[in-house]
């Protein structure tokens, strides 16, 4: 640098600071609408966590309204935390397709119908999983009805069969 009449620097390179094209920035309504896609969350779900009201995660989604920047972090924190409770279609179909209910202070369990013959109504137990993440309950369920099965011990189906009603 050189100086002009002994005050002031006179800067002889200009540094220019430009983002390269790849690292893009996402916007809070980009982040936020993948963290919902990616956990299943429905807006009414995120406004419930988040203690907001439904037309303004709407809004967050769209773009159209951007939060402050500690409502921002809140808010991803809140939602991508993995001890957060599963959305409502994950535990829906958990149940459906694997007989796991979810418990907000257990986390996962098993639901299971023994058969002990056919005189004998079936016992059903619940088994604590102590896991919150859903893959890993899962695994956990097959390594227990594994275990049951090499026991003796036969599962039934879960699903109660209709009655179809007879026309008289």
């Amino acid at each position: 640098m050189e100086e002009i009449g002994g005050m002031f620097p006179l800067v002889s390179s200009y540094h220019f600071t430009v983002e390269a094209p790849d690292e893009k920035k996402v916007s809070f309504a980009q982040s936020l609408a993948a963290l919902a896609k990616q956990r299943e969350f429905t807006v009414e779900e995120i406004a419930e966590r988040v203690g907001r009201v439904k037309r303004t995660v709407s809004f967050w989604m769209s773009g159209k309204v951007t939060p402050a920047e500690s409502v921002q972090q809140h808010v991803i924190a809140m939602l991508s935390s993995p001890t957060a409770d599963p959305s409502r279609r994950v535990r829906d179909r958990a149940e459906r397709s694997h007989h796991l209910i979810w418990d907000k202070q257990k986390g996962w369990e098993v639901k299971v119908t023994f058969d002990l013959g056919p005189k004998l109504k079936g016992k059903r137990i619940r088994e604590r999983l102590k896991t919150r993440d859903l893959a890993e309950a899962i695994a956990r369920k097959d390594i227990l009805t594994a275990n049951w099965r090499r026991l003796g011990l036969k599962l039934a189906d879960r699903r109660q069969r209709r009655r179809r009603k007879k026309i008289t």
